[in-house]
């Protein structure tokens, strides 16, 4: 670690929408486990837009200082990706040693300011026809080369968004250190009046299998449904599918109609009833086409739930030995993965066992730890 107390800036950008997702949740649940962690160096939080920005508490300490600018943002960050300028270290009320984005966004600092940005997957790349026009649009600005080939270091969730990063983007591994989520909040197994509470409230009769995600074309439900259908036809097991999420049609592509025989749409989950929720379900299942850590697979596995995932992918790398996977692009390799789960008990119950060790893999005091070494070496 440096000798040196550093001044870090820190990208508060992705905050502005005030939505809960999974890189609001990387960020959020990152700084808390960092700041408690690291009370040597001074911490510069930083967003801009013109309405007002409410810092959240758990920021104000004494090696912070957190303040907003106020400049348009369309006219910002097509300045910042097409002429490199303004240098965004020069809004600082100081000069700062280093730059942290959590989180993609346009960008420019001075040639002594190091930059470091976190990638959780290269879908925009990989996987563009899954976001709407305007979507595609942003990603074409933000220019996610550039800003993985200016940065100086870069952070990758996952070992599968690192091989995508040097492939796609052709970015040499020892600049690229992979440091892993966990999930968000105490889950664990639920007791069984959790469970009960859980599925009256959400109408779900047990046996029940279990996804949950946005509900965007990336997480490739049709497959998953169309495997379910066909395993369940085979087999007359009673098991229903429950699907947990909503759609954003402000970001992604549009959605054809999922309704099927046996499967459950139980609309957004709090936080709250996750865990009742992961841990009454049979197995967890996540078969998406490109993810760049998997939350849920890590929040299933808490639960002590097994979990049926892509292969080939960083679900592979999340679920473990509490998992099996599957190939997400053919619906009878899906299909043939339910039938091998629903079918042998003692799989399922080895697969239980194995959740323990591997949900201890992953915490947000690991992942601050880690992101303290980049940030300061």
């Amino acid at each position: 670690m440096n000798d040196k107390i550093l001044k870090i800036g820190v990208d508060l950008r992705p905050l502005l929408g005030g939505k809960v997702s999974g890189v609001e949740n990387y960020i959020k649940e990152t700084l808390t486990a960092l700041l408690k962690l690291d009370q040597r160096n001074h911490y510069y939080f930083w967003v801009n837009g013109h309405a007002h920005f409410e810092f959240p508490a758990f920021l104000k300490k004494r090696n912070t200082t957190c303040f907003q600018t106020h400049y348009p943002n369309k006219f910002l960050n097509l300045s910042l990706s097409l002429g490199g300028f303004p240098k965004i270290d020069r809004f600082f009320p100081e000069p700062i040693d280093v730059f942290w984005m959590p989180d993609p966004r346009p960008v420019a600092v001075s040639r002594n300011v190091k930059l470091i940005t976190t990638f959780h997957d290269l879908s925009p790349e990989l996987c563009s026809e899954c976001f709407n026009f305007k979507t595609r649009l942003w990603h074409k600005l933000l220019n996610l080369r550039k800003i993985a080939q200016k940065s100086d270091r870069l952070i990758a969730v996952s070992g599968a968004t690192r091989r995508d990063l040097m492939k796609h983007y052709n970015i040499a591994g020892e600049k690229i250190e992979i440091i892993y989520e966990a999930p968000v909040g105490d889950l664990k197994p639920a007791r069984k009046a959790e469970i009960t509470r859980v599925c009256k409230k959400y109408k779900i009769e047990k046996p029940y299998l279990l996804t949950l995600s946005t509900l965007e074309p990336r997480k490739n439900l049709e497959k998953l449904i169309l495997g379910y259908s066909f395993a369940r036809a085979l087999l007359k097991f009673p098991y229903k599918l429950v699907v947990a999420g909503i759609n954003n049609k402000k970001i992604f592509a549009e959605m054809p109609s999922l309704q099927s025989e046996g499967v459950i749409f139980t609309g957004f989950i709090p936080e709250e009833d996750k865990s009742g929720l992961y841990t009454g379900a049979e197995f967890f299942i996540n078969v998406s086409l490109l993810e760049g850590f998997g939350l849920p697979v890590a929040e299933a596995v808490a639960c002590g739930t097994p979990c049926l995932v892509s292969g080939g992918s960083s679900l592979t790398e999340v679920a473990g030995k509490a998992g099996v996977t599957v190939d997400p692009k053919r619906v009878s390799s899906i299909a043939r993965g339910i039938q091998d789960l629903v079918k042998n008990p003692k799989l399922l119950s080895d697969l239980r066992k194995n959740t323990k060790a591997q949900a201890k893999k992953f915490s947000w005091e690991k992942t601050a730890e880690e992101t303290l070494a980049i940030l300061t070496n």
